[in-house]
């Protein structure tokens, strides 16, 4: 039964994820409503001798395990208080009170930034540049990291907030409808939009029924706008291009997409790829979207009939896009307490070891450390995804359930979880651009669903306003 339960709240964190990245739009669904209460799983730490004492605030949304981080470093700091705040259960709401608390110095000391502009804020200097803490730490260790995610959110050379974890969008590819048209669909290693939507066209046109074939399960007509939007605009020198020949041509491109949702009726299909839940690969959809969590990525081992292995999803002009929507954090300027704050951070991100589980409840509350995203550490990556993988494993042989694993034995399987996880690993090094700026999309929001299902304007007429309102946001 607690299996069960951990199944099933698995499934909301996938859906509230892609939610989130798909639609640009907000939860309105209370924090305790999608996490369940979560206590203290008394993780091993290591020893640190450092004499800590202060009051910190956290201000956060969704991150429901920073309340066990924070349990467990007062633990180690007895002098320490950690008051994690929730002032708001929408992303939405708490972007706008984020905005004005750092603006009129109330802000907490750390505060999740995941999906707000990080840069505008920095720019305005709000913002700690965390590497000045980083750089002249001995006890941090850049390379025990995946620094390129660093980079990538790297502000004139700063860092101004730091991701506890990440994830990226994949793609599984029909086989069926693939070798309809002769795709050789096993030589792709990544694919964009545009390749895409070639395609599903191409499928389209010798579908039995053209109408309610669909590009992919929880697409919107402007679901890549994420992806594409960030090479029309640059944050530090203040110039956007959304008035150029190529935004128009992917405006264009992209109001071609039958899609199941409209936002009047706000319907959206989530429907995934999971062991016996393939067959709508047969002929509704021609691809289905992969998320790297931990939920997702235990996928890779079983051997599907419909569709192959995954592969990265890529911008068209073969950025890898990586996004954070639930727990990247931020010292504000204004802290009193910025060490602290620093070394709280640390910990967070630090490398954990496997805690002894006494019962299936205490696997369920591990499986919530990183909301199932990859973790910003690599140890934890490969301690945390491991573990998921032979859990997984461990409940299908426990009940004598075929799981439809590629591998036959205990060798194949070992080299089954070494391999899969060797390949993320691979994946996550090539992480190169930061998507999901909710701010940004919920300040275009409007124009773009005028556009796409209203007809409100034309793909000139809508370029145009987003080309002004960018522009402005940018330099005001």
């Amino acid at each position: 039964m607690a299996k069960l339960k951990y199944k099933i709240i698995e499934k909301i964190i996938v859906i509230f994820m892609v939610a989130i990245m798909l639609s640009g739009c907000s939860n309105n669904e209370n924090l305790d409503n999608i996490l369940p209460a979560l206590e203290s799983n008394n993780l091993p730490t290591t020893e640190d001798n450092k004499e800590l004492s202060g009051k910190l605030t956290v201000s956060t949304v969704f991150d429901g395990y920073i309340d066990i981080f924070a349990e467990e470093f007062m633990d180690m700091h007895p002098n320490v208080e950690i008051i994690v705040e929730r002032p708001d259960d929408n992303k939405v709401s708490y972007m706008y009170r984020i905005a004005i608390d750092l603006l009129s110095g109330t802000a907490s000391d750390l505060i999740d930034l995941s999906g707000l502009d990080i840069n505008h804020k920095a720019q305005s200097g709000l913002l700690v540049n965390i590497y000045d803490y980083m750089n002249n730490d001995p006890d941090f260790d850049k390379s025990d990291y995946y620094t390129n995610i660093f980079e990538a959110m790297e502000f004139e050379d700063g860092l101004y907030a730091m991701p506890l974890s990440f994830n990226y969008d994949m793609v599984y590819i029909s086989k069926p409808l693939a070798e309809n048209i002769g795709l050789d669909y096993e030589n792709y290693k990544n694919i964009n939009y545009t390749e895409m939507l070639d395609i599903y066209e191409k499928v389209k046109k010798t579908h039995p029924s053209p109408d309610k074939f669909y590009l992919m399960p929880g697409v919107t007509k402007s679901s890549f706008f994420d992806y594409e939007s960030v090479d029309f605009f640059d944050i530090e020198t203040g110039d956007a291009s959304f008035d150029s020949d190529e935004f128009l041509q992917h405006l264009k491109f992209t109001k071609k997409l039958n899609t199941v949702y409209h936002p009047e009726t706000m319907e959206w299909d989530f429907t995934r790829v999971g062991v016996r839940n393939e067959d709508f690969l047969i002929e509704d959809f021609m691809f289905s979207k992969f998320t790297t969590s931990n939920i997702d990525m235990k996928n890779m081992m079983v051997e599907f009939e419909n569709t192959i292995n995954p592969i990265p999803f890529l911008s068209s002009k073969g950025k890898a896009p990586f996004s954070n929507l639930l727990s990247t954090y931020a010292i504000s300027n204004n802290s009193k307490n910025k060490e602290l704050a620093w070394e709280f951070l640390k910990y967070c991100a630090s490398a954990k070891e496997l805690p002894a589980f006494e019962s299936e409840e205490d696997e369920e509350k591990y499986s919530f450390m990183f909301l199932g995203n990859i973790p910003i550490n690599i140890e934890n990556f490969y301690t945390y995804f491991r573990h998921s993988f032979e859990s997984e494993v461990k409940w299908y042989e426990e009940r004598g359930l075929e799981g439809n694993w590629k591998f036959k034995n205990e060798e194949e399987k070992e080299k089954m979880f070494e391999d899969t996880l060797n390949q993320i690993h691979e994946w996550n090094q090539e992480r190169n651009v930061l998507v999901g700026n909710l701010e940004l999309t919920d300040l275009l929001r409007e124009e773009l669903d005028n556009y796409y299902y209203y007809d409100l304007a034309t793909a000139e007429e809508t370029a145009k306003i987003i080309q002004n309102k960018v522009f402005t946001y940018l330099n005001e």
